[in-house]
């Protein structure tokens, strides 16, 4: 298993930092949703380059966030 960290924002807004163990990319993406959280930016803890999302994945306003949450 690979260690990531991790930048992430809730529905509020708030920046949250992390890190996680897990054994890909996708993995990693599910825990961090299954928090309820939104990914920023991932990288892998030992030396991997930096990841970010596709802007379409990352933009996010407060009112997509409560339909989302709704359905």
């Amino acid at each position: 298993m690979k260690n990531y960290s991790y930048v992430a924002k809730d529905t509020t807004g708030k920046t949250i930092k992390g890190t996680y163990e897990a054994e890909n990319e996708q993995e990693l993406l599910d825990k961090i949703y299954e928090q309820g959280l939104f990914c920023v930016s991932y990288n892998e803890a030992l030396g991997g380059g930096k990841k970010k999302l596709p802007i379409s994945s990352r933009r996010l306003n407060w009112h997509t966030a409560a339909d989302s949450c709704r359905q």
